[in-house]
């Protein structure tokens, strides 16, 4: 986990391959699938996946930054849970690759 003040910040430091950034449902365009990050840490690829640490969450500004993707859910579960859910599924999807 890296903490920086800016997205920008950390892909600059970083360089990922990929970046994906979780959003609720209504401000994401995809629904999240463990397997394509699987898959791109498989072939080598740095993958950042991005979580605003603040309500309401990340500015529509700092979703261009990715592609955005968002866990189907009931509700707003927060940034914690959703990183809960989402590094549990990849944990599943990369034991059974």
């Amino acid at each position: 986990l890296l903490c920086v003040p800016d997205i920008q910040d950390a892909i600059d430091l970083l360089k990922p391959s990929r970046v994906f950034l979780y959003a609720p449902k209504p401000y994401a365009k995809n629904l999240f699938d463990p397997k394509i990050i699987v898959e791109e840490a498989n072939r080598g690829e740095l993958v950042m996946i991005v979580f605003g640490g603040l309500e309401p969450g990340l500015s529509s500004r700092e979703l261009l930054l990715g592609e955005s993707f968002y866990l189907n859910l009931p509700g707003n579960i927060g940034s914690i849970g959703a990183m809960s859910i989402i590094l549990y599924l990849i944990y599943l999807k990369s034991s059974s690759m």
